[in-house]
């Protein structure tokens, strides 16, 4: 998908995450009948920004931490709305730390058919009991309305290297001539056809932790 599709798509998504269109279902029971796993995955080659780019946007984000996914998941506003529990805040509210937050994945399984995971980065979704270092930012609700939720709300941000595991995960071979399906990318950190790829994506992750995720960047701007 070349950038001007890349940004159309994702100012649609964008769109109706302000509006609210929402539709949900219990992430245990695939739509369909079908397998998570068994979901065709599109498109297959992410848009990798920019690594200027990247560390500009990030600059935005108002809550960076260590996180935990418990493997809670729905359905939500286009996108996987996952429940990780925090376990270091580098920025942002500390009292946070030891509880769980809601944060919007960018992808999410279709509910159309044949079915399809929608892949809006260049990452797969979180994987349960894995850590991640998180870029967030706080989604804003009234008092009143988020009183009605179970957790506090945050959305990935930017778009690309909002969610890093904490471990180096190997490139894994995947061939661009070939559908690739979500068991295929499952266990990735990021879906790249190329060491050449992968190796930049890894530079940005390295230099990303270094400057944000560690004890002496913690709450500094």
């Amino acid at each position: 998908m070349n950038k001007v599709l890349w940004t159309a798509f994702a100012v649609l998504v964008a769109g109706a995450l302000v509006t609210g269109i929402v539709t949900r279902q219990s992430y245990a029971e695939p739509n369909h009948g079908i397998p998570y796993d068994d979901y065709a995955v599109y498109p297959q080659n992410p848009y990798l920004p920019e690594k200027d780019l990247i560390f500009t946007e990030i600059q935005n984000a108002d809550f960076i931490a260590k996180v935990t996914f418990t493997g809670e998941r729905t359905h939500a506003y286009y996108s996987e709305k996952s429940v990780v529990k925090v376990e270091e805040v580098y920025l942002g509210d500390v009292s946070f730390e030891n509880t769980n937050i809601a944060v919007y994945e960018y992808g999410f399984f279709g509910d159309v058919y044949p079915p399809v995971f929608n892949m809006q980065s260049n990452s797969p979704l979180m994987r349960e009991g894995k850590s991640y270092y998180v870029f967030l930012k706080a989604k804003e609700y009234s008092r009143a309305y988020q009183a009605t939720l179970p957790y506090h709300e945050f959305s990935p941000y930017p778009w690309e290297f909002a969610v890093l595991s904490t471990e180096d995960i190997p490139r894994k071979p995947l061939d661009p001539e070939k559908q690739l399906y979500y068991r295929d990318i499952a266990d990735c950190e990021f879906v790249v056809f190329s060491d050449e790829e992968y190796e930049r994506c890894m530079e940005i992750k390295r230099e990303l932790i270094e400057m944000y995720c560690t004890s002496a960047t913690a709450n500094t701007p």
